[in-house]
């Protein structure tokens, strides 16, 4: 399904994966904001034939409206905009209480912006060049997957802070025992947390050194990710089960069965 409403500020596009292995579609939304109407229909073509679902804005206010109303995934952001510059819409974001995840993206390569941006919290920092089309699915989805383990990890230490405190209050188990358990999975959940750590910072060096052939290496890494991220799951229902701790909604569909 592809609709374009460019005359309202507001451009979708959603396709379905075309046969890409390992295509896994996203459930959020990336918002692309970028003035060049023509480019804009293209990145959201291109991320649409991978699966991702788009809206499209063609300046920095429309930007701030649209994210009032609606929640983004990421933001992929441009930085040189008709009615502001990129620093300008996130000061806006940020008066408005909203933080977006973004991936920087211009037509003119500048280490100061880079540095300024990434200071910022963006996420990466894309030039607009031959091969910016080709790459930006991958990058786009490397920063999904980044985000997505940061996610887990927050998790995975709430879960341990929240054993600890039951641990404190009950310690049903004998003296010492519950404090002892909870030391050996903290340092058992620890080793797989570091590595995915280790492999995420890897796929983002494969990413930065833009050589399309280092793409078999980054999806060796996206599967180590995985199996990490699975193993740190097993360890935290461990923990539940020790000490009978809830589960979250929708955290269910993440470990393993």
């Amino acid at each position: 399904m592809n609709t374009n409403n460019i005359g309202n500020g507001v451009a979708s596009h959603t396709d379905q994966c075309s046969g890409t292995p390992g295509c896994d579609p996203p459930s959020g939304v990336i918002l692309v904001v970028e003035d060049d109407l023509a480019l804009l229909k293209l990145i959201q073509k291109r991320l649409g034939e991978q699966g991702f679902h788009t809206e499209g804005v063609a300046d920095g206010a429309s930007a701030v409206r649209w994210l009032k109303e609606h929640s983004a995934q990421l933001m992929l952001l441009d930085y040189s905009l008709p009615d502001m510059q990129g620093e300008e819409l996130l000061e806006q974001l940020e008066a408005h209480g909203m933080k977006v995840p973004f991936v920087i993206a211009t037509g003119h390569g500048s280490e100061t912006v880079a540095v300024e941006m990434m200071r910022r919290g963006a996420r990466d920092y894309m030039i607009k060049g031959a091969s910016f089309l080709k790459l930006l699915p991958t990058v786009v989805r490397q920063t999904l997957v980044r985000l997505d383990q940061e996610r887990r990890l927050a998790e995975a230490e709430e879960q341990l802070r929240v054993g600890r405190r039951q641990a404190e209050l009950t310690d049903t188990a004998g003296p010492g025992t519950a404090g002892e358990t909870l030391a050996e999975l903290a340092d058992e959940l620890s080793q797989p947390l570091a590595a995915i750590s280790s492999y995420v910072r890897q796929c983002t060096r494969l990413l930065q050194s833009g050589h399309p052939q280092k793409a078999d290496e980054v999806l060796a890494s996206m599967q180590q990710i995985g199996e990490q991220a699975d193993r740190a799951a097993k360890i935290i229902r461990r923990l539940r089960l020790r000490f009978d701790l809830p589960t979250h909604h929708g955290d269910a569909a993440g470990e393993p069965r």
